[in-house]
């Protein structure tokens, strides 16, 4: 921990290997970074394949153990691994601090024994008493990982130690930080598998590092947008099998018994947790009601709740250009006859009523705030959301028992991975099955998937 003092905090975790380092900002943080060429990463990845067969040999206790240690210390009063991240992933990343702390939290409590071997109760036999020993024969997974959303740098760690896989981890280049701290943190429990990660930092398509990284895989987990996933999937090696989590977007919706204050409240929750930029986050929320003025009530009813839990989650700051081009955006939509309802002068946290008529795809990748739309019935959401089935990922839902589980055979049917109450979008379980793929079970096959 040295080298935290005076804001030298490193973005790697490197075994068997001591880099030169650069100095480098990232948002208003400065951190070092390592300065490695493609030998470097070739090398490192050797290293981690050699480890596989030292940690198939290790009983899950250890690994689960370590884990829960680890995570625990995190969580204890006064964690400079804490102190540390809340401290500059404000700065690294726009996100408040009260909601880095959230997610944080909800993660690292998940961290525990019981949970931990129920990720693998459906590819280990019952755990009683004692634990069997890894049986995966993968020798290495390299992730590239995503940084929209705090914490997934720690399941980077977790799910392929509970597989029994080495792992070579490239940072988001938005975040570079937090899956090295926890790595750190791990190999302060157990050197040993601290020795079985990699976690490093460069910018996003530099393909003669990420060939090196690619290489030698069994694995590629590769998170991100369109054009980063088929570049990456271009350079995995035809043996390797190819674990893709593209952008995906989440909906919500609401039946006409169910427009309540406490409605509300979950869907301003549900926005609120990282200012609309997880797969999770609501981008619309379809409103059975008959009328458009009920319609408007239920917005002002949200923008109300917005208002109340800024105290709670303050929403992150933006470059001036993204403000810039969100109240355009919203301007535009208040010209072609759109409720705009504006939080406090928190463009990015409007609520924004659309024509009936719009195409809920035409808004979807707009940051900030929540869209509402009026549907009549609700089994009208089955042709509205047809226009972007390849992208759902959840749906978050305020509806009487019978018309959800009507619903539910459609929604798994468009692709649709979790189903939740409004409110508990953002908190999904550990190890939930983000893209249909189960994170721990998905790293100890060795068939192909893209």
């Amino acid at each position: 921990m040295d080298d935290w003092m005076n804001g030298r905090v490193p973005t790697f975790h490197l075994p068997a290997l001591t880099p030169g380092v650069l100095l480098r900002e990232f948002g208003e943080a400065r951190l070092l970074v390592a300065n490695l060429k493609a030998d470097d990463i070739a090398a490192l990845v050797c290293i981690l394949r050699e480890r596989a067969v030292w940690l198939r040999a290790q009983p899950m206790q250890r690994v689960i153990a370590a884990l829960t240690e680890a995570a625990q210390r995190w969580l204890a009063e006064g964690s400079p691994y804490m102190r540390t991240t809340l401290d500059l992933l404000p700065r690294i990343t726009g996100y408040s601090r009260p909601v880095i702390e959230h997610q944080l939290r909800h993660l690292l409590t998940q961290i525990i024994p019981d949970a931990l071997k129920n990720l693998l109760s459906e590819n280990e036999p019952p755990f009683p008493h004692h634990l069997p020993l890894v049986t995966c024969h993968l020798s290495l997974v390299t992730q590239f990982c995503a940084g929209n959303i705090p914490g997934l740098g720690i399941e980077a760690i977790l799910f392929p130690l509970l597989a029994g896989t080495p792992t070579f981890i490239k940072a988001s280049s938005g975040e570079p930080l937090l899956a090295a701290l926890f790595a750190d943190s791990l190999s302060d429990v157990d050197a040993g598998l601290g020795e079985c990660l990699a976690v490093v930092w460069w910018e996003g398509g530099n393909r003669e590092l990420e060939l090196a990284a690619c290489q030698l895989a069994d694995v590629i987990v590769a998170t991100g947008d369109d054009h980063t996933i088929e570049a990456l999937r271009r350079l995995a090696p035809p043996t390797a099998r190819f674990m893709a989590h593209p952008h995906k977007v989440s909906v919500g919706l609401v039946g006409k018994g169910y427009l309540t204050p406490e409605t509300a409240a979950a869907i301003a929750k549900d926005v609120a947790l990282f200012d609309q930029q997880g797969c999770l986050s609501p981008q619309v929320v379809f409103i059975e009601t008959p009328s458009q003025t009920s319609a408007e009530e239920c917005a002002r009813e949200v923008r109300t709740a917005l208002q109340g839990i800024d105290s709670k989650f303050p929403v992150g700051s933006l470059p001036i250009s993204e403000i810039a081009g969100l109240q355009q955006s919203l301007a535009t939509l208040e010209m072609s006859g759109a409720l705009i309802l504006r939080t406090s002068g928190i463009c990015s946290r409007s609520v924004a009523l659309p024509n009936a008529s719009s195409p809920p795809t035409a808004y979807l990748r707009l940051r900030g705030g929540v869209f509402l739309q009026r549907i009549e019935d609700v089994s009208e959401v089955r042709h509205k959301l047809v226009a972007f089935s390849d992208r759902l990922q959840a749906v978050g839902t305020a509806l009487p028992e019978q018309e959800l589980a009507n619903l539910t055979p459609f929604f798994y049917t468009l692709g649709v991975c979790r189903i939740c109450p409004l409110g508990e979008m953002q908190t999904p379980p550990l190890g939930w099955c983000a893209d249909g793929i189960d994170p721990v079970a998905g790293l100890m096959s060795s068939d192909h998937q893209t």
